[in-house]
């Protein structure tokens, strides 16, 4: 069994549309103050070049785990 942890950071960009971040093994026990403080250096820096227009602000941030069973 494999098991993969993706940290999802969704933002309102500058035209009031959501955009996604998926950062693939986050740090294990990561917190929500760290996961804040990287999305204001994300924001700030405009450290992202995204389609829908720049990252303004964090409104969602969670850790998905998936555990994979290899059957063949």
């Amino acid at each position: 069994m494999v098991t993969n942890e993706t940290c999802v950071l969704t933002f309102l960009t500058s035209p009031g549309k959501q955009k996604s971040v998926r950062i693939n093994n986050p740090r294990p026990g990561i917190t929500a103050e760290a996961l804040t403080a990287a999305a204001e250096t994300f924001t700030q820096f405009n450290v992202f070049d995204s389609s829908v227009g720049s990252l303004t602000q964090l409104v969602g941030a969670n850790v998905i785990t998936q555990k994979t069973i290899r059957l063949i």
